[in-house]
């Protein structure tokens, strides 16, 4: 709520400063308030679509006859796996690198101290971007069970939640400096080698 207002003031002070234009108390406030919840409706959402997904996905593991497979990445790239766990104040988030034989060449995870999913999945993907940065992969896939993320990197999201805006920005960034990249989406069953590693970091409270 206090981001959403100083926006609106800065928002505000430079129309006054640079193009003359006359605001008033109220409708800053309103401005404010506008984003403030039309924001927090959409955290409001992806939460709800995360337990939802989360459930559906265990149900299908559990009961379903059909069977989701990890499929390598096409010759001539890597592909980074992605994901996210969350257990009481902190979050985690892992990343595994491999080529198109399906061998594993690399990985990475961070300890995070906030429990807010979606900043934890986003961070995954910075965290893939700069292990790819790290080992030199100009042509990557990355990939992971976060669809809100992978919308807003692949243009598909109408706007983006501002707690991520800093960090979405900071993956753009990285994005422009390498040759070709892909952001794919995969069901949890076929993402599990990066899910497991980022249970089993939050269970342990460990950087590996």
């Amino acid at each position: 709520m206090v981001a959403c207002l100083f926006w609106a003031i800065s928002k505000a002070r430079n129309a006054v400063t640079f193009e003359s234009q006359k605001h008033n108390i109220g409708s800053i406030l309103k401005e404010g308030l506008f984003w403030y919840n039309r924001y927090k409706e959409f955290d409001d959402d992806f939460l709800q679509i995360a337990n939802t997904a989360t459930a559906s996905e265990s149900s299908y593991q559990t009961g379903s006859s059909q069977q989701v497979h990890w499929m390598p990445p096409k010759h001539n790239f890597h592909k980074i796996n992605v994901d996210a766990a969350v257990k009481d104040f902190l979050s985690s988030c892992a990343v595994v690198a491999t080529d198109s034989n399906g061998s594993i060449l690399s990985g990475g995870c961070h300890i995070l101290t906030q429990n807010n999913p979606l900043i934890a999945e986003v961070q995954g993907f910075l965290l893939a971007f700069q292990l790819a940065a790290k080992e030199d992969y100009a042509r990557v896939i990355i990939e992971g069970d976060c669809q809100t993320i992978v919308n807003i990197l692949n243009g598909r999201a109408t706007f983006t939640p501002w707690r991520i805006l800093g960090i979405i920005e900071r993956i753009q960034t990285l994005h422009s400096t390498m040759v070709d990249v892909e952001f794919s989406f995969v069901q949890r069953g076929a993402n599990s080698t990066a899910h497991k590693l980022a249970k089993y970091v939050i269970q342990h409270n460990s950087h590996l």
